[in-house]
């Protein structure tokens, strides 16, 4: 389970062993969540869970929410409050470093040129890094109602890129917004 919002109402508990573990709402776009960040996640990420701070949650979600019902009782149709464990907590600032291992560029074949690969490469070249970058050629003609279809699939192997807003807004603007992502897998 992956969701960001902002971290309010944070409580800290010390297990029997001496050891913190914190308690804290995320407040997110689609309803909060209780989440559960036990002590060896917690030293680690204690500075991420200020009031206010706006953070992206991995984790397991428990099977009670935090009104104590199990997440399933809903019967009306609402959207009850989650309990998650977490398992990792990213600051805002940091998830495209974090999450953004590939940046994925999806060119129709009748664009790929010479000119355009120029570009590209010359705009990976400034922004290197270490996030992969994978092309995607497809055809967009009709193929059986199937809507594009993948030609090649190319991971560029000696380039590397930092994802920064200014290569995807340059990106973006020259192969176009849909064609431009970032992905972990």
């Amino acid at each position: 389970l992956k969701r960001g919002g902002m971290g309010t109402r944070s409580k800290i508990h010390h297990k029997r062993e001496g050891l913190p573990m914190a308690f804290f709402t995320l407040e997110g776009l689609y309803g909060n969540a209780e989440v559960v960040v036990f002590s060896d996640l917690y030293s680690k990420t204690k500075d991420y869970l200020t009031k206010d701070n706006q953070v992206f949650v991995i984790g397991r979600l428990s099977n009670k929410g935090s009104n104590g019902k199990t997440t399933d009782d809903n019967s009306t149709g609402e959207m009850l409050d989650l309990k998650i464990l977490a398992e990792d907590i990213i600051p805002l600032e940091q998830i495209r470093a974090r999450l953004g291992k590939y940046l994925n560029i999806r060119l129709p074949q009748q664009l790929v040129d010479d000119v355009l690969t120029k570009k590209i490469h010359e705009l990976a070249y400034a922004n290197r890094g270490a996030s992969d970058l994978r092309f995607y050629i497809i055809d967009e003609g009709d193929n059986d109602g199937q809507g594009p279809k993948i030609l090649h699939r190319i991971r560029a192997k000696a380039l590397r890129v930092a994802p920064s807003d200014s290569l995807l807004a340059n990106l973006r603007q020259l192969v176009g917004e849909k064609n431009i992502w970032l992905s972990e897998s």
